[in-house]
C-alpha cells in the first residue's frame, strides 16, 4: 500500500509540474501585433482549392474600421480587434445558427443562438489575449517584419475550445498563385498535433498568398486583392471555374489500388498468415482468437485513458495542449502500456498450457491481424461512402441542402488523394503485423521467465514506435510515415527471428 500510494503521489505531481508548465507557458507572455499592415476597405480574394487544382469555392476577406476598431469581414463572419489587434469579439452564422464571442483578458464567453430554441453560454477560460480562429492567417501579417522567428499565441475555435498555436517563420521563398508571383516568407503554424503552412508577402501590407491545411490538402491561394477603398484592383481579374454540386469525377486508379492492394493486404491478409501459422505450428484457432481479443481488450481501458488524458475530445485540454514532443510520446506510451499489459495479462491467464514461440507467433498474428481488419473494414466504409456521395445526390443520402456543399467538398478532396497513398495504407498493416508478433516474443518471456523486464521492453518499444508514428504524421504526412511503417517489417521480423533462436528457458506443454 505505501508503494502503491508513493507511485500515486509522484504520478500527482509530475502531472501537477506539467499543468504549470503548460500554464506559465501560455500566459509568459502574448507576440506583439503591429501596427496593422491593412489599410481601410482593403480586400483579398482566395480561391480554396483541393491538391489537384479543383476551385472548390472563393473567399473574400476586408477590413473596415467600425467605431474607431479594425474588424475582419469574411462572408457571415466579422472579428472585432482591440488596440493590440487581438480578438475583442467576433460573430459567425453557420447553417442558421449564430455564434458570439467576447473575449476578456482571463477568457472568453461564447453564445450559440440555434434556429429555435434557447442560447446556450460557454465560458472558456485562459491566460492572456487570443486569436479568433476566423482571424489566425491575418493575425500573423500583423507580426513585426524580420524581428520574429517563433511566435506562441492562444487561439479559440468558439464552438470546440483552447488551444496553443505556434508560428515558426521560415525562410523567403518565390511563390506563384493566380495573384501573381510573390517574395513570400513561409510560416509554419504549429497546433501541436498538426502543423499547417502558410506565405505571407515580404512587401507591405505583407498578403496572405497561399496557405495548406496538411488535414484536409486543401489549400487557399491569394487571386485578387485591393489595397484600400479607392485602390484599384490587381492580381488576376478573371473569375475562376468553381466545382459545382452534382456527379464528382471518380479517380478509378485509387479505387483499383484499394481494391487490389490495400485491403487485400488490410483484411485478407491476416486470414491467410492466421491459417498459414495455424498449420505450421499445430495449435488452434483459439490461440488466435485469444490474440485478437487482447487486443480489443486493450482499446476497452487505452481509448478512455486517452479521453481522460485530454488526448482525445473536443476541445483540446490537458496532455493534447501539451509541447509536441510530449504529446507524442504520451500518445505512445499510452498505446504501449495498455496493449502490451493486455498481452501479458491474457498469456498468463488464459493460456497456461500454451507458453512456446508457437504460441507467441500464432498469438501476436491475431493481435496484429485483427486490427488489420478493422481498419480495413473502416477504410472500405470510408470508400464505400465516398462512391455513393460522388455517384447520387445528396437529398437521395438524406443530406440536407445545407450539408450538400460540405458532401461534395469531402468527395472533390477524397479523390484529389494520390492513389499510392491506398497501397501505403496496406503495406503498413504489414509492418504492424510483425510487429505485434515481435512484441508478443518479448511478453511471452515476461510471463515463462517471470521477468517484468521483457515486459517493459515490449511497452518501450511500442511506445517508441507509435510516439515517432505520431511524429511522423505531423513532419513527414501521412503517406510517409506509411512507408517507414512499413519498412519495420523486415527490422522486428529479424529480432522475431533472433528471438526464436533462444527460446524461453521454461516451456509448457503446447498440445494441438
Amino acid at each position: 500500500m505505501g508503494d502503491s500510494a508513493r507511485r500515486l503521489r509522484s504520478l500527482m505531481t509530475v502531472g501537477l509540474v506539467m499543468a504549470l508548465w503548460l500554464v506559465v507557458s501560455i500566459a509568459a507572455g502574448a507576440p506583439r501585433l503591429g501596427p496593422a499592415p491593412w489599410s481601410e476597405g482593403e480586400l483579398s480574394v482566395y480561391d480554396s482549392v483541393v491538391a489537384d487544382g479543383t476551385v472548390l469555392s472563393v473567399t473574400e476577406v476586408s477590413f473596415v474600421r467600425r467605431e474607431g476598431r479594425w474588424v475582419l469581414v469574411e462572408g457571415s463572419t466579422e472579428v472585432a480587434l482591440d488596440d493590440a489587434l487581438y480578438s475583442l469579439r467576433s460573430r459567425h452564422t453557420s447553417q442558421s445558427t449564430l455564434i458570439e464571442t467576447t473575449y476578456r483578458a482571463d477568457g472568453a464567453s461564447v453564445v450559440v443562438s440555434p434556429p429555435t430554441g434557447s442560447p446556450k453560454t460557454t465560458n472558456l477560460t485562459f491566460a492572456g489575449p487570443a486569436l479568433d480562429n476566423d482571424y489566425v492567417l491575418h493575425a500573423l501579417r500583423a507580426l513585426p517584419s524580420g524581428e520574429v522567428g517563433e511566435a506562441s499565441f492562444v487561439t479559440v475555435v468558439p464552438r470546440s475550445g483552447v488551444g496553443p498555436l505556434v508560428a515558426r517563420v521560415g525562410e523567403v521563398e518565390k511563390v506563384t498563385v493566380p495573384a501573381g508571383t510573390f517574395d513570400a516568407r513561409k510560416v509554419i503554424l504549429d497546433y501541436g498535433p498538426v502543423a499547417h503552412a502558410a506565405w505571407y508577402a515580404v512587401d507591405a501590407p505583407h498578403w496572405l498568398v497561399r496557405y495548406e491545411n496538411s488535414g484536409t490538402h486543401g489549400a487557399l491561394v491569394l487571386r485578387r486583392f485591393r489595397r484600400s477603398t479607392d485602390a484599384p484592383s490587381e492580381g488576376n481579374p478573371a473569375p475562376p471555374v468553381i466545382a459545382t454540386a452534382g456527379p464528382v469525377r471518380v479517380k478509378w486508379m485509387s479505387v483499383a489500388i484499394a481494391c487490389l492492394v490495400q485491403f487485400p493486404l488490410m483484411i485478407v491478409l491476416p486470414w491467410w498468415l492466421a491459417r498459414r501459422l495455424k498449420k505450421a505450428t499445430g495449435l488452434y484457432w483459439n490461440v488466435w482468437g485469444w490474440g485478437a481479443l487482447a487486443f480489443i481488450a486493450s482499446q476497452v481501458v487505452h481509448i478512455p485513458l486517452n479521453w481522460a488524458m485530454g488526448l482525445l475530445g473536443s476541445p483540446p485540454r490537458g496532455l493534447a495542449l501539451a509541447p509536441y514532443p510530449i504529446y507524442a510520446a504520451v500518445v505512445g506510451l499510452s498505446a504501449g502500456v495498455c496493449e502490451e499489459v493486455a498481452r501479458y495479462v491474457v498469456l498468463s491467464k488464459a493460456l497456461p498450457t500454451h507458453r512456446d514461440d508457437r504460441t507467441s507467433l500464432l498469438f501476436g498474428a491475431g493481435h496484429g491481424g485483427v486490427e488489420s481488419v478493422i481498419f480495413g473494414c473502416l477504410a472500405g466504409a470510408g470508400l464505400l461512402n465516398i462512391m455513393l456521395l460522388s455517384f447520387l445526390p445528396p437529398k437521395l443520402l438524406g443530406i440536407p441542402p445545407e450539408g450538400a456543399a460540405a458532401a461534395y467538398r469531402a468527395a472533390i478532396g477524397y479523390w484529389a488523394s494520390n492513389p499510392v497513398d491506398f497501397a501505403l495504407a496496406g503495406l503498413e498493416r504489414v509492418g504492424a503485423i510483425s510487429f505485434h508478433i515481435m512484441a508478443t516474443h518479448l511478453v511471452m518471456r515476461a510471463v515463462v521467465r517471470k521477468r517484468i523486464g521483457w515486459l517493459g521492453l515490449a511497452i518501450l518499444a511500442h511506445a517508441i514506435l507509435d510516439g515517432a508514428a505520431v511524429a511522423c504524421v505531423k513532419y513527414l504526412g501521412g503517406y510517409r510515415t506509411s512507408a517507414i511503417f512499413f519498412l519495420v517489417a523486415p527490422i522486428t521480423i529479424g529480432i522475431t527471428l533472433a528471438l526464436r533462436r533462444r527460446p524461453p528457458e521454461v516451456t509448457a506443454t503446447a498440445g494441438a
